[in-house]
């Protein structure tokens, strides 16, 4: 995914957690993919992975997504990171439940 001139990040297996950037980063667009019947939550980081604990680190932001659905990431401003942006999937909105996997396609800028 990408659009032209645009910096993209695409992992079809988000799980425990994974550094998006390790700097600054402003996520303009994507999609997040649930293929599991459960719902599930991507939390995000205004961190770098090695300051993240999922279940311990509170989450800047956290989106859910329904069982067997997609969430667009369209028609916003830009969610900005000025730290870094590490994200994870998660059963439980604060981290706390099992780690689930979701598939994250992200525009960034």
């Amino acid at each position: 995914m990408g659009l032209q001139g645009y910096p993209s990040f695409s992992n079809a297996s988000v799980g425990n957690k994974v550094q998006v950037s390790g700097s600054a980063i402003i996520v303009v667009g994507g999609f997040v993919r649930n293929t599991t019947a459960a719902n599930a939550w991507v939390l995000m980081f205004n961190a770098k992975s090695a300051d993240v604990t999922v279940g311990t680190t509170v989450p800047t932001t956290a989106l859910v997504i329904f069982g067997n659905a997609a969430l667009g990431l369209s028609d916003m401003p830009g969610m900005i990171f000025d730290v870094a942006l590490t994200i994870a999937g998660n059963a439980a909105r604060d981290g706390t439940g099992a780690a689930a996997t979701l598939e994250v396609d992200l525009i960034t800028a």
